[in-house]
């Protein structure tokens, strides 16, 4: 940011803008990709955002405002995947912490995915699904 604007108020605008917006505003400069990729940005953005719950319907992922402080908004936004749609199925779950998810994609494996730094992890299969010969 300029030299007037302090660091500490720059945190507070920025802290303020939708996942999408820092997401874009990550590539306007070098110092602005630091503070919104610092850890405690993260735990500032968290802290002052209303509260937000991931869905999955619709063949898509969605972000919903479970405070209602927008009661205007009556399409929630939908969240950009990055993969192909064709790797979800009916019976896809998400996990969340701090930001990041943990999506269960078809044929057992998962993906760590932050929706507002879109980057993202295609895990191997992990070893701990219920195998059709096995069943209770």
């Amino acid at each position: 940011m300029s030299k007037s604007l302090p660091e500490e108020l720059s945190v507070e605008i920025l802290a303020r803008l939708s996942m999408k917006n820092l997401a874009r505003f990550r590539c306007v400069c070098k110092t602005w990709r630091d503070i919104i990729n610092h850890r405690g940005f993260a735990k500032r953005y968290r802290d002052i955002s209303p509260a937000k719950f991931v869905s999955f319907y619709d063949k898509g992922f969605y972000l919903l405002d479970v405070e209602g402080k927008n009661p205007g908004i009556t399409t929630p936004p939908k969240l950009d995947f990055p993969l192909d749609q064709s790797m979800i199925d009916e019976s896809t779950c998400v996990l969340h912490c701090d930001g990041t998810l943990c999506v269960t994609l078809k044929h057992h494996t998962l993906m760590i995915w932050n929706p507002s730094s879109k980057h993202f992890k295609v895990l191997p299969n992990p070893g701990i699904f219920k195998h059709p010969r096995f069943r209770l």
